[in-house]
């Protein structure tokens, strides 16, 4: 082997180190940039679902509030029936 083949084989080395390091730099930034847009993505369904939290709490209350109601309009009915078949 020649001085200058030995030198092309160090540069043809050398570019495909550079080539192999840049596929790597990419891959890891594909990467990064995926895990930006899960964590994202999982920071809006957390509110999502916070929210939606809120409102199961607030309609179960409102459901309940109206149970009370339709149960005291109930005996309110009862004892009107019960005072009107009486007098």
């Amino acid at each position: 082997m020649t001085k200058s083949s030995i030198v092309g084989i160090v540069s043809l080395i050398g570019q495909c180190v550079a080539c192999r390091r840049q596929k790597c730099v990419d891959a890891y930034r594909a990467e990064v940039s995926c895990i930006h847009r899960l964590r994202h993505e999982i920071a809006t369904l957390r509110r999502l679902v916070s929210s939606q939290q809120q409102t199961i709490s607030s309609l179960s209350a409102s459901c309940e509030q109206l149970r009370r109601e339709k149960c005291l309009i109930g005996l309110c009915y009862l004892h009107i029936s019960h005072y009107m078949l009486v007098h």
